[in-house]
């Protein structure tokens, strides 16, 4: 048996210190529950192991529990008490054993912060540019951005040249970093043509998306074609 598994998860979530939180997973449309076996299991900082939390109908485990309604196909997880060691991302995983077929199907993640401080922080970005040969064939430039202190971590980064999103060369870290356990940075880099660079009226914007704990903030930094 062949099928389709869709694995949907709720949205990031953020809490209070000793706040609830309840994380929802579903299976899409045209699939029931009924053949699969559900999991939640859970990272604590990018590129970690991921850590079993939690199995359908399986005994909840101390700030973890799991509720299931296999009408509606929604097995959720309610975290209890959460405290900042439950910062994270938490994934949800479809097991089916039927016709020697046995997937294992993962959501995209639901990041999970428990705040340390009532207000968002994010301070402005700073843009850049850098010189880069032959990694890539031949010379270029590199259009890129750093941005140090905000809190929390939930930001995502996007590029525009001239006005139109684009995805082609851009390089982002895959997660906000915390070196020094107080506030987040990230980093993200657009490889730009030589052409293009030395175009006098280009425009390379990036864009980033805050949720400072209440609202979405959007803040964003230029750079200039350097002309010829």
């Amino acid at each position: 048996m062949w099928f389709t598994v869709l694995v949907l998860q709720s949205g990031d979530q953020l809490s209070p210190p000793g706040g609830a939180v309840t994380l929802g997973c579903r299976l899409g449309s045209g699939v029931g529950m009924s053949s699969f076996t559900m999991f939640w299991y859970r990272q604590n900082s990018h590129a970690a192991a991921l850590e079993f939390v939690a199995k359908e109908y399986g005994q909840s485990s101390g700030s973890f529990q799991t509720l299931i309604d296999s009408a509606k196909n929604n097995f959720s997880l309610l975290i209890t008490h959460a405290a900042p060691r439950r910062s994270g991302r938490a994934f949800a995983l479809s097991s089916c054993q039927c016709d020697n077929y046995d997937p294992a199907i993962f959501g995209s993640g639901t990041r999970v912060t428990v705040l340390g401080k009532k207000m968002g922080r994010f301070q402005c970005p700073l843009p850049f540019s850098e010189h880069k040969r032959g990694s890539w064939g031949g010379s270029g430039r590199f259009a890129g951005l750093t941005n140090v202190g905000f809190y929390p971590d939930h930001v995502s980064v996007s590029w525009e040249v001239n006005g139109q999103k684009v995805t082609d060369g851009v390089a982002t870290d895959g997660a906000a970093l915390r070196p020094e356990g107080r506030f987040y940075r990230i980093s993200s880099r657009l490889r730009v043509s030589a052409e293009d660079w030395f175009r006098p009226d280009s425009d390379f914007t990036c864009i980033i998306s805050f949720f400072n704990g209440t609202s979405t903030e959007l803040y964003s930094a230029s750079l200039q074609g350097e002309g010829t």
